[in-house]
């Protein structure tokens, strides 16, 4: 859903566009599936982007209220993180991250991969300032770590998108399957004691429920 605010005004990525005919009627169905059951038992927080193009959204019981959010991982009370990428909810016992890992691309260009070799450094900063407490982390990461993880990895791996080949090896294959975003995903991971709540429960491959 994108932010509230007309073209070429500063947005809220806090509200919902609301300022078209098209956008009324898209907030309105989702305004009236919220208020209803099992919703309306729910508050949401909103961190929207410009466009559709990304945001994200954290729905939490009433009776569960968490002390703080921030919408950055900075913490910084009124700033989001740009395309409305994070929402970071403090509990008393735990934190909660939600986000939306920007995709890694093909090419190597100024939105493709040194934009995903930035985030993922962001990512692994926080991590580890954040060990004071747990840590549950969720969201699209945009990532499969291992082979188990994906239904052909060796077509994956090999992927090329019109033949472009990148100059470093480790960026080739699928986005979201190239070695380097492993590779940092697994550093995330180890360097943070993070587990993979899902691969923990499920230690075999399951052509139902594994990712592409």
């Amino acid at each position: 859903m994108p932010a509230a605010g007309s073209k070429g005004a500063p947005k809220n990525p806090g509200e919902l566009k609301d300022d078209t005919s098209s956008s009324r009627e898209e907030k309105q169905i989702l305004m009236r599936a919220l208020s209803s059951p099992p919703f309306a038992n729910y508050r949401v927080w909103w961190s929207l982007a410009d466009s559709k193009y990304a945001g994200t959204a954290l729905i939490v019981k009433k009776c569960f209220q968490p002390k703080k959010i921030f919408f950055n991982l900075d913490r910084i009370a009124s700033k989001h993180e740009p395309d409305g990428r994070v929402i970071l909810a403090e509990f008393d016992t735990f934190r909660l991250m939600n986000t939306y890992a920007p995709n890694n691309g093909w090419k190597e260009e100024e939105n493709s991969f040194p934009r995903r070799r930035k985030w993922d450094k962001r990512i692994l900063e926080f991590v580890l300032q954040s060990s004071d407490m747990p840590l549950i982390w969720c969201g699209d990461l945009n990532v499969s770590h291992e082979e188990i993880d994906v239904s052909h990895p060796e077509f994956f791996s090999a992927a090329k998108q019109n033949g472009y080949v990148p100059p470093n090896k480790e960026d080739c294959g699928q986005p979201g399957f190239t070695l380097a975003e492993r590779r940092r995903f697994g550093t995330i991971m180890k360097e943070g004691k993070l587990i993979d709540a899902y691969r923990s429960l499920h230690k075999e491959k399951d052509m139902e429920r594994g990712f592409s």
